[in-house]
């Protein structure tokens, strides 16, 4: 039986559905319909860092990784600026929280309510539901929560990821996973005047400390367990740097990763663009020699070919096993592609 792995990037949710376009691209994050003005007030900060990087990434001559990875490196000695890359991940983690639950401002509420139930996704689950009786495994770089709101059962505690035949790895964590903290430890209370996003902007190295020692969980399990109060929470995502050399989701979903990995025999790419070393890396470790076939889905057809070659680089494989699909998600999964290869 078929055992796919799927590998979705920003491009995926972007191109969420065929009724109109939903989460953005990266370099979006700048764009006029994804500045959200309760947001950048509620955290101020994040539009310290986001001012700085509008013009530049809308010149084009870097991406907006580039540029974040160099703003960051250049102001690290500075204090503020380190608040500032804090706010950051609370605006993104809120953001990407109201691009999976909530109507957008530039999209019509009943457009918004037609796209939940009309997507790529539901349809890329019908696949694999049809020619591999569930199981695959999903690797997502994306923050939203798009893909796991169309499954049958959505996880609620961090084993719901990995416990079942559909397994579902969030290398850079995802909106609703948070790391927690108790509040008597930091010399504060929830009836304090402080609250996370304060405690981060006074101590901005305090996340960098929690990726390194903590273990993210799932927000439900927090509410479930009714023990919220007793606890600070503190976003559990990856900011879009260059270079990243650890991941945001649990050492046990990695785990679960590369004992999955050579047992795959085909590989599925939409809208990811290769860029990240650590889990080329992870491929090329654990995949099995050959074998498999790689299809890679972009807006582009020439898209499509640049991630394929740097992925054929990376693996050290022949050109010959990666086919290239420009149009991108939607026009993928209304062709008769998306079906053979899942049938194949």
């Amino acid at each position: 039986m078929a055992y796919p792995l799927i590998i979705f990037g920003a491009g995926a949710s972007h191109d969420y559905s065929p009724l109109g376009k939903l989460a953005p691209l990266t370099k979006e994050l700048v764009e006029n319909q994804f500045l959200y003005e309760d947001l950048l007030e509620k955290y101020r900060g994040a539009a310290n860092v986001l001012a700085d990087l509008i013009q530049r990434v809308k010149q084009g001559n870097k991406t907006f990784e580039q540029e974040l990875t160099a703003m960051k490196e250049r102001t690290k000695d500075s204090k503020q600026m380190r608040a500032h890359f804090s706010a950051l991940e609370f605006y993104l983690r809120d953001l990407f929280k109201k691009i999976s639950n909530e109507h957008l401002k530039h999209i019509p509420r009943d457009i918004f309510l037609k796209m939940r139930q009309a997507n790529n996704y539901k349809r890329i689950l019908n696949r694999i539901d049809t020619y591999t009786a569930g199981r695959a495994c999903v690797i997502t770089f994306n923050y939203d929560s798009l893909f796991e709101n169309n499954l049958y059962k959505a996880p609620i505690i961090m084993n719901d990821y990995i416990a079942n035949d559909l397994k579902i790895i969030k290398v850079h964590g995802s909106h609703d996973w948070v790391y927690i903290k108790r509040s008597s430890s930091m010399r504060f209370h929830e009836s304090e005047a402080k609250n996370s996003f304060e405690w981060c902007l006074e101590n901005p190295d305090f996340l960098d400390e929690l990726r390194t020692d903590g273990r993210p969980i799932h927000e439900q399990e927090l509410q479930r367990n009714n023990t919220k109060s007793d606890f600070a929470d503190f976003p559990a995502i990856a900011i879009p740097l260059i270079g990243k050399d650890s991941y945001i989701c649990p050492e046990s979903h990695i785990q679960i990763l590369t004992q999955v990995l050579p047992k795959i025999d085909r590989v599925l790419v939409i809208g990811w663009r290769a860029g990240d070393p650590l889990l080329l890396d992870i491929l090329k470790s654990h995949l099995q020699e050959m074998g498999y076939t790689i299809m890679v889905v972009s807006d582009t057809l020439d898209g499509a070919h640049k991630i394929g070659a740097t992925i054929k680089t990376a693996l050290g494989i022949d050109k010959s096993y990666i086919t290239a699909i420009g149009g991108g998600f939607s026009d993928f999964m209304a062709n008769e592609t998306s079906e053979t290869f899942f049938a194949q």
